[in-house]
């Protein structure tokens, strides 16, 4: 068994030329305790563990790594992209949506909320959804599962959006974050769900990459989306803040030109 725990914190004492007796008599525990914390025989509470973050002053990315070796959840603090502080990470992300041009590309918050938009982004939804509908939805999701409606292959569109609603309806359950549930219910409302699609997203991969058909130029395309996660300060993905993920759409037929998508763009306050 991994004791991924105790070769952190024996990690931690000897980058701080501690012995187990010394950390043991700063921690005003014995120094067995320390020796078996060590050796996997035992198991730190939740105290211990932040007694130790706080002793050897663990940044973010370091405290993470050591409360998840632990098994504890992790306590993040969301980071607004917009704070003043987070400038440099606005102007990498938006070099990054305006670079993957001509090919639609989008940023979105946890929640999908729509951060950044390309110019073939917003003719891509111009033309799978309406311009009213596409300034009237801020959620990249919703307006996703609105532009599948028409798509002829219904179950793979049924598979698709069970497995984006079930990637955030299980956020909401970890997390108890009531925003999560908003996005579940505006999903929900959009009646593109299949009655089982708690069955059906189980029976699937997650998957970070998936095929969508829209329509282009007025004739069906198949579009891969590809997303990746942006974080700016936490160790990996999954705990990085802020939490954004950049979506970027690819036509699966490499004759099909996306060039003509911005020549359906209009003005968008994303751009």
């Amino acid at each position: 068994m991994n004791n991924a725990f105790g070769q952190l914190l024996r990690f931690w004492r000897n980058a701080h030329e501690q012995s187990q007796e010394q950390l043991a008599n700063l921690l005003q525990v014995s120094t067995r305790h320390i020796s078996r914390l060590e050796t996997g025989n035992v198991h730190p509470s939740e105290t211990m563990v932040q007694t130790i973050v706080a002793h050897y002053q663990l940044n973010e990315r370091d405290s993470h790594n050591l409360t998840m070796a632990a098994g504890y959840s992790l306590t993040v603090v969301p980071q607004d992209i917009h704070s003043p502080n987070l400038r440099w990470l606005r102007k990498a992300a938006r070099l990054s949506v305006d670079a993957a041009s001509p090919n639609p590309a989008s940023l979105v918050d946890r929640y999908g909320r729509l951060i950044m938009v390309n110019r073939a982004w917003v003719g891509l939804f111009v033309e799978a959804v309406g311009t009213d509908a596409l300034l009237n939805h801020d959620n990249l999701y919703v307006l996703m599962f609105e532009a599948m409606r028409e798509a002829t292959d219904k179950v793979r569109t049924q598979r698709t959006c069970a497995l984006i609603m079930m990637a955030l309806h299980q956020e909401w359950l970890i997390t108890g974050d009531e925003q999560y549930k908003v996005v579940c219910d505006r999903l929900q409302a959009t009646q593109m769900l299949p009655d089982d699609w708690p069955k059906v997203a189980a029976s699937l991969d997650p998957m970070t990459s998936y095929v969508i058909t829209l329509q282009v130029n007025n004739q069906p395309a198949d579009l891969l989306i590809v997303n990746q996660i942006i974080g700016a300060t936490g160790p990996a993905s999954y705990i990085s803040e802020p939490k954004l993920t950049l979506s970027a759409f690819y036509a699966t037929n490499q004759a099909l030109d996306l060039t003509i998508l911005e020549r359906h763009c209009t003005q968008h306050p994303l751009l």
